[in-house]
């Protein structure tokens, strides 16, 4: 989709489709600034009731007297103007319009954005649009010999409001950034090992001159004493690459934000196998790395005047003679000895040893975890919020402001001294599993233990980085909201 801002008279741009949003309560007049063949479709529709205004209700409308600038109309109920829409109905009217102009497969539309504001901002109705529309077109054709064509039409939005412009150039950087990072989480397990998605993380060092990359392989893990992490992909023929994407957009004394993902190319669980059920979907174990990814490539073509280290840790695990065990004991990077109760709580075994890492070399002044970590967070919270552990509470407060802001929701979880109890071990330090009660706590409170003083969040998006409901499909939650965050700690 080609999204653009009109600024000039509607009526100079023709269009395949002009789209109003019109409310319940409106009532058709002679002050109206639409043309005179339009006004009288409206009313016709309102006197028959075969359109309302209902909120989310779509109808098409070919233009018999056709006016020389579109060739039909698409009415969008909005419901009684006096109503609040909330960000989730918003969505939903939106995926009702692209529904329709799917359908009817116009080339060109032309939205008359200021009927959509409604007691939000322009800003706010095109990064919807944009956001929402794209997300509904995206189509992953990679693998198919016979792919659809692709739909798509030049969408300007009709607008005189200062900030739209940079309101669609924001919103293409987003929409770009999510497409790739679903790209990159829908890559097949076979193709899409660690030293594949290394090259992706070493093509942003190529692209900006802000961006350096270093990749940590096996030797390096090795030297760094990183011995949890080794010991989850210790089964897998495939080494391990740690990609450390550093952004320099503000001076070098200026602590960075770190963002750490989970990047488990394929999750078998190890010796502590999955059933064989839904196995498939464990190629989106990396989902956390792969939004670090795109993340970067984001903040780098904002140019956002900020430092920013991405840490990308690719692993697979896979169960074979050489795999870690259920009872081994290991030592992490910061000294802390791990009882392992179970393989298939390898994200937190991968993190904990990046975390140390992290923290140690770059000395952040915050640093965050994305991970599709646990089951029972999707239990928790389903896959509408992300699950939020801080040890911060104003940091906690920020993320959750920035989910509000970009429709990308957290729930914060707690991370009280009772939990860190749990995953007590009377064989070792810490257990990286205390079993299914409270466990995306538990898992938070295990991370918890690597992060210094530093303060730190843990996002667990393992029921809201993809879908597995029909068309099995990867969201790229929560980089909506990462960039949020990261946007307004630039200052922009």
């Amino acid at each position: 989709m080609n999204f653009s801002i009109l600024k000039d008279d509607y009526r100079t741009k023709k269009a395949d489709c002009l789209i109003l949003g019109i409310n319940s309560n409106y009532k058709p007049s002679a002050a109206d600034s639409f043309p005179e063949e339009i006004k009288k479709i409206i009313k016709q529709a309102f006197d028959e009731k075969t359109f309302t205004g209902e909120f989310k209700s779509v109808r098409h409308f070919t233009i018999s007297e056709r006016p020389y600038f579109c060739s039909s109309i698409l009415l969008v109920g909005l419901g009684d103007s006096n109503e609040q829409i909330s960000s989730v109905r918003y969505k939903k009217m939106i995926d009702a319009v692209y529904q329709q102009i799917k359908m009817q497969a116009y080339s060109s539309i032309t939205i008359l954005l200021d009927g959509f504001i409604q007691n939000r901002s322009c800003s706010s109705c095109i990064k919807s649009f944009v956001g929402e529309l794209s997300f509904q077109n995206y189509r992953y054709t990679e693998y198919k010999s016979k792919p659809e064509t692709p739909y798509n039409p030049d969408i300007a939005f009709a607008t005189v409001e200062d900030d739209a412009e940079e309101a669609l150039a924001y919103s293409t950087v987003l929409k770009d950034a999510i497409d790739e990072a679903r790209d990159l989480q829908h890559t097949p397990g076979n193709v899409g090992n660690s030293v594949y998605f290394a090259g992706k993380a070493k093509e942003l060092e190529n692209k900006y001159s802000s961006v350096s990359v270093k990749i940590l392989g096996r030797s390096e893990l090795k030297q760094e004493k990183m011995s949890a992490y080794l010991a989850v992909c210790s089964g897998s023929s495939n080494p391990p690459q740690m990609c450390i994407i550093n952004y320099r957009g503000a001076g070098e004394q200026v602590a960075p934000v770190a963002i750490v993902g989970k990047g488990l190319t394929f999750d078998s669980g190890g010796l502590s196998l999955k059933p064989a059920s839904g196995m498939d979907e464990m190629k989106y174990d990396k989902c956390g790395a792969c939004v670090v990814i795109a993340l970067m490539d984001a903040i780098a073509r904002l140019g956002l005047k900020i430092n920013v280290v991405g840490v990308a840790a690719f692993a697979e695990n896979m169960p074979d003679a050489d795999s870690y065990r259920p009872g081994d004991l290991i030592t992490a990077r910061n000294g802390l000895n791990i009882e392992v109760a179970n393989t298939d709580a390898e994200g937190r075994m991968v993190l904990c040893d990046a975390i140390s890492y992290t923290v140690d070399t770059y000395n952040p002044e915050i640093i965050l975890d994305l991970a599709t970590l646990t089951g029972g967070c999707i239990v928790a919270l389903g896959h509408i919020a992300t699950g939020l552990i801080a040890n911060d509470d104003n940091l906690a407060k920020e993320l959750i402001a920035a989910g509000e802001k970009s429709n990308d929701k957290v729930w914060r979880l707690p991370l009280d001294e009772e939990y860190q109890e749990l995953i007590d071990s009377k064989l070792a330090d810490i257990t990286n599993s205390a079993g299914r009660e409270a466990s995306p706590v538990t898992a938070g409170a295990f991370l918890s233990r690597f992060t210094g003083n530093i303060p730190w969040a843990h996002l667990d998006i393992a029921g809201t980085a993809w879908n597995s409901n029909g068309y099995k499909h990867p969201t790229g939650r929560p980089l909506a909201l990462l960039l949020e965050y990261v946007v307004s700690k630039a200052g922009k």
